[in-house]
């Protein structure tokens, strides 16, 4: 299923405002040229020439003009793809997608504009479905791009958290330093790993802890230290739950375990 509302050519002047509007289908909106920043809630999303803005449905939203902007833009329905949040496309990456979408949309105005439109149409069809799979197609790169991007920003966390895991860590030190607000970072680490930023780290004691126990004859408390635990006490609850054993009767696994491979004992 794929129709459209509206769609409209114009030219905003250095210094306008769009005054909040929202649509029912999806909003696409090409800026030609121009430089500027789209509003939607809290999010303030800045385009430049040669972008393209993705409205969500009924998502109230306004725009600011900081050069002179011309616009081409239309309200679509599809199945094609289907956002939840705003988003701008522009740079490089998106060149030669956004090239297509451009005639496409111009043809779309100048057919609406001529009253050359006409409710299942073929042509009229095909034009829309064009627009779809094209913008879905730059939906799919963006996706691409922001799944690197995570890679990267969850190896480099896990790397800090691995150097630094003795220490008490400030989560949101953390997440300003790889460009991330704490609850960005925090969702995003649990939706990519299954654990939280906190499990990790505790995860990562544990494991050292468990060494300690199974190589040394150094006392709970000392190693509690050593794993960054405030107190023995809060090392032992962790570990109990984490373990479903104690310390104490983890070691002295460990040291049978270690008995019976050196001896071959089997049951």
């Amino acid at each position: 299923m794929v129709f459209f509302e509206e769609s409209v050519h114009y030219t905003h002047r250095a210094g306008d405002n769009v005054l909040p509007h929202a649509h029912s289908g999806y909003e696409i909106i090409l800026y030609v040229n121009g430089a500027g920043t789209v509003s939607v809630g809290n999010e303030e999303l800045p385009y430049t020439d040669l972008s393209v803005c993705l409205i969500p449905r009924r998502k109230v939203h306004f725009e600011h003009t900081d050069r002179t902007t011309d616009v081409l833009t239309c309200v679509l329905y599809t199945d094609y793809f289907s956002i939840e949040e705003p988003v701008v496309l522009s740079g490089s990456k998106y060149v030669v997608a956004i090239g297509r979408l451009l005639p496409l949309l111009g043809e779309l105005y100048d057919r609406s504009r001529a009253g050359h439109w006409k409710a299942g149409e073929k042509a009229a069809e095909d034009l829309l479905y064009k627009i779809s799979y094209v913008t879905s197609h730059l939906l799919q790169l963006k996706q691409n791009e922001n799944k690197k991007l995570s890679n990267v920003i969850i190896a480099n966390t896990k790397k800090y958290i691995l150097t630094n895991w003795r220490s008490d860590i400030n989560y949101s030190f953390l997440a300003e330093n790889v460009g991330y607000s704490y609850e960005r970072l925090r969702h995003l680490f649990t939706e990519t790993t299954g654990i939280s930023l906190k499990q990790y780290h505790l995860g990562i004691r544990l494991t050292h802890a468990k060494e300690y126990l199974r190589s040394s004859e150094a006392r709970i408390r000392d190693i509690a230290v050593k794993c960054g635990f405030k107190s023995s006490e809060q090392f032992i609850n962790h570990f109990k739950k984490r373990m479903g054993m104690t310390p104490k009767h983890y070691r002295s696994m460990a040291a049978r375990e270690h008995l019976d491979k050196t001896f071959n004992v089997t049951e």
